[in-house]
């Protein structure tokens, strides 16, 4: 799951790319990595507690790529369920 949120943040940022926009996406790409980094849902938890995925990554920026937001949700939701 963390792989194809970290590639869709990849294509996001690509796109990004020369754009004011570009240091953000590189900034919630490298935040990404540290998701993958921490590996079980309860690491991923640690990391970003208090916030929510979406607040971690960014949330104006996750609410303006669509394709990134559904993985970032489908994401939460298994880590909640986990609980």
């Amino acid at each position: 799951m963390l792989g194809k949120l970290i590639s869709q943040v990849q294509k996001e940022w690509v796109e990004d790319v020369g754009l004011r926009e570009s240091e953000i996406s590189e900034e919630v790409l490298s935040r990404s990595g540290r998701l993958l980094g921490a590996g079980t849902p309860e690491d991923i938890r640690k990391l970003i507690e208090p916030l929510t995925m979406t607040q971690y990554l960014g949330e104006v920026w996750v609410q303006g790529h669509p394709k990134v937001k559904a993985k970032v949700i489908e994401i939460e939701r298994y880590i909640n369920e986990l609980k």
